[in-house]
Order: C-alpha cells, then sequence, then structure tokens
C-alpha cells in the first residue's frame, strides 16, 4: 500500500490506496482559512477529491516542499514549510 500523509496531524499511516509504491500526501485549500500547497518537486500522479482536497503522490526520492498556512479571524495563527525526501 502506498503511504499516505496527514501533515496536518503530523501522523502518517497506511492508506486505501492503490499498491503503487508512491507517497499521497493530502492538500486542503479553503480560502484564507486552510491552505496547503506543494511549493516544488515533481507530481507523479494527482487526484481531486472535492472543491477543497485533492491528494498528490511522489515516487520514492523525490523531493518536495509542502506549504501548511492556516488564519483565523485575528490573521495567520500557522505558517510552515516542510522539505520532505521521499523514502521507500
Amino acid at each position: 500500500m502506498g503511504t499516505v500523509v496527514d501533515f496536518r496531524s503530523g501522523r502518517s499511516g497506511l492508506g486505501a490506496m492503490d499498491d503503487d509504491g508512491l507517497t499521497h500526501v493530502e492538500l486542503t485549500w479553503v480560502e484564507k482559512k486552510i491552505e496547503s500547497w506543494i511549493r516544488f518537486g515533481s507530481v507523479a500522479q494527482e487526484k481531486v477529491l472535492d472543491r477543497h482536497r485533492r491528494i498528490v503522490s511522489f515516487r520514492p526520492g523525490a523531493v518536495f516542499a509542502f506549504v501548511r498556512w492556516a488564519a483565523n479571524d485575528f490573521g495567520t495563527i500557522i505558517s510552515r514549510v516542510d522539505i520532505v525526501r521521499v523514502v521507500g
């Protein structure tokens, strides 16, 4: 099974994805509330789940930047960039 990484909670686990050897990252986009995106890296596969969520997949050895941003009524509460190397 591919690895599904949930960067919002900091957890990762095996998901019910295809046995394709890819690492799958769920991205969320709720305008001006929760925004996550890939800054650089080569996406091997992409699947749109709904208007606000999609899953991007990376091959072993790939390096990518994962950006997380969230805000509340008072402004930014988190702004973070993770540089990730896929293993496996």
